[in-house]
C-alpha cells in the first residue's frame, strides 16, 4: 500500500530515534521471543471454563489473549490438562462470570509441576497426551483418568484429596 508507506515515511525521523524499534523504524517493540512463534508450543485460551492446552507442532501465529509456552513437551501437556493442575489454578487464578476461569501466564506459570519423575511415567504420560490430541474419542475419557491417576501419583495426592479435585 503505498499511500501508507508514504503516510508512515512522514512519522520516520521521529521513529528512527526509537530504542524499540526492530529491522526498520516502523517494526516498533522489537520482539525478544519472536522465534518462539515458529516453534512447537503448548497453546491454550485465556478465559475458559477448565484447562483446555493443546500442542501446536507447526510456526501458528497465537492471538492474544492466547498464551502460549515454547516447548514440545508432551509431559508437561499432560500435567497441566490434569485435574490437580486445573484444580491449583481454580486456587490462585480470578473467576469471572459463568464460572469461567482467568488462564493467564501468571497463574499457568505457578503451577508447581514434578520434578524428577521417573521415565516410566513422564513417557506414559506423554504418549497418553500425544493420544488424547490424534483424535482418539473414544479413549479420551479412559486416557484422561489415566494421565490423572498417575499425576496424583507424582503430587503424593490420596485418594480422600482426589475426591476433592473431582
Amino acid at each position: 500500500y503505498p499511500a501508507v508507506k508514504e503516510w508512515l515515511s512522514s512519522f520516520e525521523p521521529k521513529l528512527s530515534e526509537r530504542a524499540d524499534q526492530g529491522d526498520t523504524p516502523y517494526n516498533l517493540r522489537k520482539c525478544a521471543y519472536m522465534g518462539d512463534f515458529s516453534q512447537p508450543k503448548i497453546v491454550w485460551g485465556n478465559l475458559c471454563l477448565r484447562a483446555q492446552y493443546a500442542m501446536v507442532k507447526d510456526d501458528a501465529i497465537v492471538c492474544a489473549p492466547s498464551p502460549f509456552i515454547a516447548t514440545d513437551d508432551w509431559f508437561l501437556l499432560g500435567v497441566l490438562n490434569s485435574k490437580a493442575a486445573d484444580w491449583y489454578v481454580h486456587q490462585v487464578g480470578v473467576t469471572r462470570s459463568g464460572g469461567y476461569m482467568e488462564y493467564k501466564p501468571v497463574f499457568v506459570e505457578q503451577i508447581p509441576i514434578p520434578q524428577n519423575v521417573p521415565e516410566k511415567e513422564r513417557t506414559r504420560i506423554a504418549s497418553l497426551a500425544q493420544a488424547i490430541q490424534s483424535g482418539q474419542r473414544e479413549e479420551v475419557p479412559e486416557y484422561e483418568e489415566q494421565i490423572n491417576d498417575i499425576v496424583c501419583d507424582l503430587y503424593g495426592i490420596n485418594n480422600r484429596e482426589i475426591r476433592i479435585l473431582q
